[in-house]
């Protein structure tokens, strides 16, 4: 009678393929199904690759069945199954770009999922407060400020079986601080009036104050 061997549970990166391990004896034809909807380069073959679907990776799993004919006269069938598991892959958002004033610090809006691992970096010369907390506190630099932005990004590393990393930006832009001249110290005759001559820049509104009446 044949016997089937599927192999080894295994745990895959969900964006990743797999080469099956299976194994028949005494068989005239082999073929895995699988109760997912990945596909088989071709199910045929006892090392054939499998690729997983859109389902399968929401399900978080697959069980794949390795089925042996017999050699006749028998005509019996042997099967045995595997699970394969998904391992997602990270997911890194540095959150929207933001706008703050120059003088001001800000409290990040980063999210990292499916790793154990995050890592602010910046562009600039500014300086966080925990680089690796998704929603570390930045503190821009004299150098960020005088460019009127900089690039922040964060990143973070897969988890085994997944390899490599990912990272994504986020554009911090400052509002220069506000800056007045009232003009020269002048003097004037009692009863007349002066024209001042005030200037400012990076202002949305301006206004005369008096100590006197």
């Amino acid at each position: 009678l044949p016997t089937a061997y599927a192999g080894l549970d295994d745990t895959i990166c969900g964006n990743q393929s797999i080469t099956l391990a299976g194994d028949t004896t005494h068989s005239s034809l082999c073929l895995w199904s699988t109760s997912g909807d990945g596909v088989f380069n071709n199910p045929a073959l006892l090392n054939a690759i499998y690729t997983p679907g859109t389902n399968d990776l929401t399900t978080g799993s697959t069980v794949l069945t390795l089925t042996a004919n017999a050699v006749a006269p028998c005509t019996s069938s042997a099967q045995d199954d595997m699970t394969l598991r998904y391992y997602a892959s990270p997911v890194v958002d540095a959150g929207l770009d933001e706008v703050i004033c120059a003088n001001q610090s800000i409290t990040l809006s980063g999210m990292v999922a499916n790793s154990s691992t995050s890592l602010w970096t910046t562009a600039g010369d500014g300086v966080f407060d925990d680089p690796t907390l998704p929603q570390a506190t930045y503190t821009p630099g004299s150098n960020d400020i005088i460019a009127g932005s900089v690039v922040l990004t964060l990143s973070a590393d897969a988890s085994y079986p997944c390899t490599g990393s990912i990272q994504d930006n986020m554009i911090l832009s400052f509002i220069p601080l506000p800056v007045a001249y009232a003009g020269v110290n002048q003097n004037i005759c009692l009863n007349t009036t002066i024209t001042l001559i005030g200037d400012t820049t990076n202002c949305s509104t301006c206004f005369w104050l008096t100590t006197g009446d």
